[in-house]
C-alpha cells in the first residue's frame, strides 16, 4: 500500500513539474525584439491599432524577467523602426508595413 501511495506521489510530482516548465515557455530574446520593432511600426499606422494593442500585451507578458541587454536591444529596434518611418520614400515605408 505504501509503495503504490509512493508511486502516486511521485507520479503527481512529476506532472507538476512538467506543467510548471511547460507554463514558463517563452519566445527567444530575437523573437522579442523583433515583436518590439513590429509594436513601433504598427503604432504609426491607425489602421493596424489592434495590431499593436495585441502586440502590448503579448510584449508586456513577455518582457517580465527579460536581461536588461535583451530589453535596451528591443529599445534600440523600436527607435530604429521609428527613425526609418520618418523616410520620405513611400516604397521604403510600404516595405516597412509589410
Amino acid at each position: 500500500m505504501q509503495i503504490a501511495t509512493g508511486f502516486y506521489a511521485a507520479a503527481a510530482l512529476s506532472v507538476a513539474a512538467f506543467g510548471a516548465t511547460v507554463a514558463e515557455a517563452r519566445v527567444s530574446d530575437t523573437d522579442y525584439v523583433r515583436a518590439s520593432r513590429c509594436q513601433a511600426i504598427a503604432r504609426s499606422d491607425a489602421s493596424k491599432s489592434v495590431e499593436a494593442e495585441a502586440l502590448a500585451k503579448f510584449l508586456a507578458t513577455e518582457g517580465r524577467g527579460r536581461q536588461p541587454t535583451v530589453q535596451e536591444m528591443a529599445d534600440e529596434a523600436v527607435a530604429k523602426a521609428k527613425r526609418d518611418l520618418r523616410t520620405d520614400s513611400a516604397e521604403k515605408k510600404a516595405k516597412l508595413m509589410a
